[in-house]
Parts: C-alpha cells; structure tokens; sequence
C-alpha cells in the first residue's frame, strides 16, 4: 500500500484498483446502511451508495429535508424512515447529521447501536470532544470515518460524471476486528476515494494538487452562492494551488468592491 507524508504524518493511499466496487459489494452485501440526516452530505452519499446497488435506507425527522428525501427517489416506510426507525433497521449508521443535531440525536441513536453494529461518520468533531458532546459510542461497535475532502453537492455530481474525489480515513474502534475492512467499502461506495484522480496520480504531489483543487472548487461554490458570478468562473478554471486562487479572488474583490 503506498504511503504520502501529509503534513508529517504518514497516511495510507487507497485506490479503487486496490480495493474494487465488487469487493465492496461483496462485504456488504448482507449489511443495511443507514444514512442518518438528508442535509449536506447526506444526499451525496445515500444516492452514490444507492446508486453503486447497496442497502441503504435514509432516517431524517419530517420537514424540508424529508421532502427532498422524497422527491429524490426514497419511499416512506421501505427507504426513508424516522431517524429511530432507520438506526434500528441499520447495521451500519451513518452519522451525517449536523454537529448540532448529532448531539441532539444522540440519546435517540445510541439504544440502537446494538453489539457489532458499525457507527460511521464523515466528521470527527462529536467524538474527538466527546467529553463535552456526550457522543460516547458502546465498547462493542465499530466505529469508522470517511470524510470526503469536499462538499456534498460535489460529491454527488462528480459521481453523476464518472469521477470522484478523495477523503481521509480513520478506525477509531475496532470492536469486530472487521472495521478496515467495512470502512475501506464505505468509501469505496461512497465514491469519495479517488477515482479519476487517481489513475492520473502518479506521487504524492499530484495527490495534494488534487485536494488544492477540490478547496478551490469549494470557494468557488460559496462565491457562486453569493452571486458573484464573474469571479466564480474564473476560480472554476483555476489549476493552482489553493493559495494562489484565494490571493487571486482577494486581488479582485478589492478591485471591484474597494477595501470595505
């Protein structure tokens, strides 16, 4: 497995030639993903996994959320249930909620965090401060992380295009013995490890490339969002490091708008 040092850590590399769609399906094929929260990264995931032939069933309480839910293709009472509902049918639960609402949800969630059950996030926020979140996971679950190093909204388009993009990943608990394994197939499906990216990646420094890129995408969208669509188009054709795009944005913001 080839290794990067990333900011003086040495991190593993996993690519999906090393760990392939069919194997993914294979060590899942009898588990029921359950995705909890359809906010941010929630529809990127649940659809990617859906869409890659996996169980996966979606808990979110009802309002605005739900009914996107809905109009995206999940069906009330056989694919979208409550949060409750959706962490007891699941053997694998997806955190996806927002910080806030996992710690809120948290009580409702951990009765059904059952021995040998795989608790997944795509944040370390709630366990890292698990002294002052309360999110304590039992001693006899898996509890994994994939975090995609961009939005969730990207996550899915790229997808929908054939590509993808990479994320970290982590073991925090390893309770089965099986919780590499089942984290290697989540992000495999989740579609957040390389993989257009990383055919072209031939050394670490292509890899970080890549992630620069990603991060100015994710400017790109904010700035999009604000309305500015001039400086949107020009960041999404930037090919630079991250750095040189924020200077480039700051440069012509204070062009256009003067120091405020």
């Amino acid at each position: 497995m080839p290794k990067m040092n990333f900011g003086g850590v040495e991190e593993n590399i996993v690519t999906r030639e090393e760990f392939t769609l069919e194997k993914a399906r294979e060590v899942l094929k009898n588990e029921t993903i359950a995705v909890i929260g359809y906010g941010i990264q929630g529809p990127g995931q649940a659809g990617n996994l859906r869409d890659n032939g996996f169980n996966v069933i979606v808990g979110q309480r009802k309002g605005r959320s739900y009914d996107k839910a809905v109009a995206d293709g999940w069906v009330p009472g056989k694919t979208l249930f409550s949060i409750e509902e959706a962490a007891e049918k699941g053997t694998i639960i997806a955190m996806l909620l927002s910080d806030a609402g996992q710690i809120a949800q948290w009580p409702k969630i951990k009765p059904f965090l059952t021995k040998g059950k795989s608790l997944y996030y795509s944040h370390g926020f709630a366990i890292n401060w698990n002294d002052r979140t309360g999110v304590v996971p039992p001693k006899d679950v898996d509890v994994i992380m994939v975090a995609p190093k961009g939005s969730g909204t990207s996550l899915r388009t790229l997808f929908l295009e054939g590509r993808g993009i990479n994320s970290s990943y982590a073991v925090y608990q390893d309770a089965t013995g099986n919780a590499k394994e089942i984290r290697l197939k989540a992000e495999s499906e989740a579609d957040v490890i390389l993989k257009q990216a990383a055919k072209d990646s031939k050394d670490a420094t292509r890899l970080r490339q890549s992630n620069a890129e990603v991060a100015a995408q994710r400017k790109t969208e904010m700035i999009a969002r604000e309305g500015n669509k001039e400086i949107s188009d020009f960041i999404s054709k930037c090919v630079v490091n991250e750095d040189a795009a924020v200077e480039t944005v700051k440069e012509k913001l204070f062009t256009k708008y003067g120091n405020r």
